[in-house]
């Protein structure tokens, strides 16, 4: 979960800038909900047969300035 939560800040203003006033507050609310509250644990009925973790093996790669691919 730090690597989430710190490339997020590390990157804020990056990810903010070129976004709407709008899509900023959404991400900002979600990214204090997510740093409280943490991925679901295991046992969650929401998430009770959902791998989590698995969403978030593959390296996705951040193109946070937006470079060609």
């Amino acid at each position: 979960m730090n690597q989430y939560t710190e490339l997020f800040h590390q990157y804020h203003s990056q990810i903010k800038n070129p976004s709407a006033g709008i899509l900023n507050a959404v991400r900002d609310e979600a990214m204090k909900r997510f740093e409280a509250m943490g991925f679901p644990p295991s046992g969650s009925e929401e998430y009770q047969h959902t791998d989590v973790g698995a969403w978030f093996a593959p390296d996705y790669a951040l193109n946070i300035n937006r470079q060609p691919i």
